[in-house]
C-alpha cells in the first residue's frame, strides 16, 4: 500500500495526446510552420482512439481555440496534407457538410461518410515525403564583394 500513496497527487486526470518520437523528429515535421504545429496538436486533441477519420478543423472549431484567421487555418490546414500529416477522409462543401481529417500516425478508422476507403489511407504518409531543401548560406562576407571582382584602383 506504501508504494501506491508514494505516488498520489503526481499524475494528472483526463486523457492525454500520445505523440511518436520518430514523428517529432522527422524533418518533415521540423520543417512545419509553426501555426501548421499548432493546428495538429488542436485536431489532434479530437482524437478519442476510435474516431480517426472524424477529426475536424472546422472555422467554428478553431475559432474557440485561439485561431483569429480563417486565412491562417486553410493555410496550415493544407500545409499539413501535403506535408502528410493529416489525411483528408471527406472533402467538406455546402451546405453545412464540413471535412473530415485523419491522423497519419494512426490507424485509420472508416466510415460511410467518408468520400475514400481505407486502401487510399497511407499510414505515416509523412515519412514518403521528400527531406526539406536545404537553403545554402551565403558565404563569409559573401554580401560585400561583387560578383564580378574588385576592380583595381587607379
Amino acid at each position: 500500500m506504501a508504494a501506491r500513496n508514494r505516488y498520489k497527487g503526481e499524475k494528472l486526470g483526463g486523457q492525454f495526446l500520445g505523440l511518436p518520437h520518430e514523428m517529432l523528429n522527422h524533418h518533415a515535421f521540423i520543417a512545419l510552420s509553426p501555426h501548421a504545429k499548432v493546428l495538429l496538436l488542436d485536431v489532434a486533441v479530437q482524437y478519442r482512439g476510435d474516431n480517426n477519420g472524424d477529426l475536424s478543423c472546422a472555422w467554428k472549431l478553431m475559432k474557440p481555440r485561439g485561431w483569429r484567421s480563417e486565412t491562417t487555418l486553410n493555410k496550415a490546414k493544407q500545409e499539413l496534407i501535403e506535408a502528410g500529416f493529416l489525411f483528408e477522409a471527406r472533402k467538406g462543401r455546402r451546405p453545412n457538410v464540413c471535412g473530415l481529417y485523419a491522423l497519419t500516425w494512426r490507424e485509420f478508422n472508416p466510415s460511410p461518410k467518408h468520400d475514400c476507403t481505407k486502401a487510399a489511407f497511407r499510414r505515416g504518409a509523412y515519412r514518403f515525403t521528400g527531406p526539406a531543401a536545404l537553403v545554402p548560406l551565403p558565404a563569409h562576407n559573401a554580401g560585400l564583394t561583387p560578383r564580378h571582382g574588385v576592380a583595381k584602383a587607379a
